[in-house]
């Protein structure tokens, strides 16, 4: 599989092109506080700050991910994607559910819940790399599909809180649907 990909220029591209437009957006969300297609609106600093550790956290990810392009070994190609699974536990999952948590901006929620949530599956993806293969991998897709459902069900329930809370705490809001 990683041969394909090594021999894929236009799969390298996109890559180099997905990790540079990551890069400009954590800038961008760090150094500007206005919006670019709105300049009226500023989002909160909190949400920003958030989303631009995802986006910085991403370009991390990727850069970790690029050896396999160099690597002929398939154990070294193997601990690399291993490791790079391990950081992807670890960063970017959790930043992306306390973005989806901070965008809902009615009251600041706990965010130790997110840490709980990926325990599990940070530990498994640690006795994968200390075993140096994926044999308890199926474990983390079962885990990550019950995870991605329980959240979608709280973020849904969340959400009609958040339209409620929008609707009682301010006046201008007939056209606005959330």
């Amino acid at each position: 599989m990683y041969n394909q990909i090594r021999e894929d220029t236009l799969f390298i591209m996109l890559y180099a092109v997905v990790t540079a437009t990551a890069l400009l957006a954590s800038c961008y969300l760090l150094f500007r506080r206005g919006n670019a297609f709105a300049p009226d609106i500023t989002p909160p600093v909190r949400l920003r700050r958030w989303t631009a550790a995802f986006f910085a956290v991403l370009v991390l990810n990727h850069v970790v991910y690029m050896p396999i392009f160099f690597l002929s070994s398939s154990e070294d190609i193997t601990m690399t994607d291993l490791i790079g699974g391990l950081l992807d536990c670890m960063t970017l999952f959790p930043l992306a559910i306390i973005v989806l948590l901070t965008m809902l901006q009615d009251r600041k929620r706990p965010l130790w819940s997110v840490a709980v949530m990926m325990t599990p599956i940070v530990v498994v993806g640690a006795l994968n790399v200390a075993t140096r293969s994926y044999a308890f991998q199926p474990m983390v897709y079962v885990y990550s599909l019950l995870m991605c459902i329980g959240l979608t069900i709280y973020m849904v329930r969340a959400l009609r809180q958040y339209g409620r809370w929008l609707r009682d705490n301010f006046a201008d809001l007939e056209h606005k649907e959330v």
